[in-house]
């Protein structure tokens, strides 16, 4: 039995939506999302050089590149401030594409619709959709037969209800292509075999012990509302949810004054030492009554002594027999 791994950039998942949308339903969504919030203090650049675009413009390499350019920058500062829904996705993880004229892409108000710029435009979306976005999904999707998606829900319930929001809505529309094989945006892939997807809210080592529990629940509340037709549990997949850290960067600890309440051990980033701390609890309604939320997530990590450690004994780890029983015991039955 051979297994082999494959591991992308969640960004590159965020495009998969775009396969149903044209250029013009694109661009009003992008457009749309960038006015809300705090996205439209960050995206003003952008707003003010296509606003001194006239409607006869051309289509030229290096207005798209400027336009790109923009683009990216705005793209950059909402990824960083914990924002997902982020396209086109390879702005921010080019890989291979990096500098390619493929990638000056970007949304046009539809005042310019009809200018040779909107036409080249809307022929590089086109471009985009069937050269880089479905031979990277048929590629890697119609040979996957086990696939984990990662998702960051206590960072998410961290910065507030604006980017947990935002981080739902993404799934939501990501989750409509994995109806694999039955009308979802992946029934094109020849061959697609997968048959288990797991859901992991990652760095549960950043709650304490009694809240990891809180977190798998949490997500299957999520799922379930954003699953509301039941497509993904009525196709052929298997599928589960599960709280995991890949590697467990805090102790376990109860503090010993009452009230007696668990708390962490670790060494926060920017911390000299490692000391206790009390990240306050998980909501467990979704979506959370965001005036009652009380957790704090406090960026571990790895302590000398866990490093020291791992040399010999490697790293301890949450919920990664969980895991690999789920993706791959099967096999072993």
């Amino acid at each position: 039995m051979q297994i082999e791994l494959i591991d992308f950039p969640g960004e590159w998942l965020i495009d998969l939506p775009m396969l149903d949308l044209s250029y013009e339903e694109w661009s009003r969504n992008m457009l749309a999302a960038a006015e809300c919030g705090a996205r439209k203090e960050w995206v003003l650049k952008y707003f003010d050089h296509v606003d001194a675009i006239g409607i006869g413009a051309a289509f030229d390499e290096e207005v798209a590149e400027d336009l790109a350019d923009l683009w990216r920058e705005y793209l950059q500062v909402s990824i960083d401030s914990g924002y997902v829904l982020n396209q086109p996705g390879r702005l921010l993880r080019p890989d291979a594409l990096r500098n390619s004229p493929i990638l000056r892409l970007v949304p046009l108000p539809e005042r310019l619709a009809g200018s040779g710029l909107w036409v080249g435009m809307e022929a590089r979306f086109k471009d985009y959709k069937s050269k880089v976005i479905k031979p990277f999904y048929k590629k890697h999707f119609s040979k996957i037969d086990r696939q984990i998606v990662l998702i960051d829900l206590l960072r998410a319930i961290q910065l507030g209800e604006p980017v947990f929001n935002e981080m739902t809505e993404s799934l939501s529309e990501t989750l409509k292509s994995f109806n694999y094989g039955k009308g979802g945006g992946l029934s094109w892939l020849v061959g697609g075999a997968t048959s288990h997807v797991l859901f992991a809210a990652t760095k549960c080592d950043h709650v304490t012990r009694g809240d990891r529990a809180n977190i798998e629940q949490t997500m299957r509340r999520m799922l379930s509302h954003l699953d509301d037709q039941n497509e993904l549990r009525a196709s052929s997949l298997k599928h589960e949810v599960m709280a995991i850290s890949s590697i467990k960067v805090t102790e376990d600890r109860k503090t010993t004054k009452p009230p007696v309440r668990e708390v962490l051990f670790g060494l926060p980033k920017g911390a000299a030492q490692p000391n206790q701390y009390d990240p306050g609890g998980v909501p467990l309604d979704f979506p959370p009554h965001w005036g009652e939320v009380d957790f704090e997530f406090y960026e571990f990590q790895p302590m000398h002594e866990l490093m020291t450690d791992a040399l010999y004994e490697g790293f301890p780890a949450i919920n990664l027999g969980r895991v690999l029983e789920f993706l791959i015991g099967d096999d072993f039955a």
